[in-house]
């Protein structure tokens, strides 16, 4: 594995409090969240789509990115409204 690369972000304000509370939640420190989010990301991209056959696009199957899209937006927005405590 190639030695890792320190690098400066300019990350505005609520999305690093979004960033490190949801990496809180999970037991990841803020560097292991961002490079998880970051492969996801970079894995998803390469593949052309998002999987079709995981969460719950395994439920509706195959829809077009924009509906995938926004109904990902819709979720994200949803979790926003959510109190981490209530998580636990």
């Amino acid at each position: 594995m190639a030695s890792p690369v320190k690098t400066t972000l300019d990350i505005p304000d609520d999305l690093f409090k979004k960033a490190k509370a949801r990496a809180a939640l999970h037991n990841l420190s803020l560097k292991d969240f961002v490079c998880r989010a970051l492969r996801e990301k970079l894995t998803r991209k390469r593949a052309g789509r998002q999987d079709a056959t995981s969460g719950w696009r395994s439920v509706y199957g195959r829809t077009s990115a924009r509906e995938v899209t926004r109904a990902d937006e819709a979720i994200a927005a949803a979790f926003e409204h959510v109190d981490p405590k209530e998580w636990q």
